[in-house]
């Protein structure tokens, strides 16, 4: 009976849309079609095993320390009460004991009275025996280096050259027996710019 019923009122709908000349109207999924853009990720994923984390370290100096720093060091500044509350207030100058202490905002206290001597840019391996490209701004200032691979393994590296001039630097990695995946350079002769 349930079945019969069923069917009637199916029948009844179906009926009722041809008697007022509509049809149920069923949807189709949107698809759109565009024009594949060029993109960066496939060569990225060819060239990751090759690129680097270079670390650098810089060996500091420390500035002698004659006597002759003066509580705040700014009193050449003119007198201004402004300009004086600012640096007292904001900087840490001044005033030791209150909320902005020197030691809130004296970005050399580190722990140990030196600034933070590294640095961190990237590169990659030009040779299977260690060779690889760098920038020179990232290098320049440094005295030790180590580069972390794209499996995490960190080995020591030294400087072998720069060229301030194209901001290209050259370090090598000794890493033993192992042999490094590396970008290999291109046919210059059939290269083109972009």
């Amino acid at each position: 009976m349930a079945a019969a019923a069923s069917l009637a009122m199916a029948g009844a709908i179906g009926f009722g849309a041809y008697a007022t000349g509509t049809t149920p109207v069923l949807a189709d999924a949107v698809h759109v079609q565009s024009a594949q853009v060029p993109g960066f990720a496939d060569l990225v994923e060819r060239v990751s095993p090759a690129v680097v984390s270079v670390k650098v370290k810089a060996k500091i100096q420390p500035t002698a320390d004659d006597g002759s720093n003066d509580q705040n060091g700014f009193d050449n500044l003119p007198d201004n009460p402004q300009l004086r509350r600012f640096f007292k207030e904001f900087r840490g100058f001044g005033d030791q004991g209150g909320e902005f202490g020197m030691h809130r905002f004296n970005h050399r206290d580190h722990g140990n009275g030196q600034p933070r001597p590294v640095a961190q840019g990237s590169g990659f391996f030009i040779s299977e025996d260690g060779y690889l490209v760098t920038n020179n701004h990232v290098v320049s200032e440094g005295s030790d280096f180590s580069v972390v691979t794209n499996d995490g393994k960190e080995f020591d590296a030294k400087l072998i050259g720069t060229d301030p001039r194209t901001d290209l630097a050259v370090l090598k990695v000794d890493g033993g027996s192992t042999k490094f995946t590396y970008v290999d350079f291109a046919d210059d002769s059939k290269i083109r710019i972009g």
